[in-house]
């Protein structure tokens, strides 16, 4: 699993206000012993930095490898 977790790391990237969507991604994340990153998105430079990585508008988001996924939905992450 750490070797995986080198090739394709896994980072939640979560807003200041983000509440129970991104307390449910993260507790999905943990309870399946994913390990993660979290990053904050807190400022305008980090909104940017985060879209160009090629995420879209929605929170919390998920980056593992080159994957990315928008709003915490169960079926997707899994």
């Amino acid at each position: 699993m750490q070797s995986l977790a080198l090739r394709s790391p896994v980072v939640l990237y979560t807003p200041d206000n983000c509440g129970e969507p991104c307390d449910e991604a993260r507790f999905w994340l943990l309870s399946r012993g994913v390990p993660f990153l979290e990053a904050r998105v807190e400022t305008t430079a980090d909104l940017t930095a985060y879209r160009r990585l090629g995420f879209g508008v929605g929170f919390p988001a998920l980056g593992v490898g080159n994957e990315r996924f928008s709003g915490f939905q169960e079926p997707k992450w899994g």
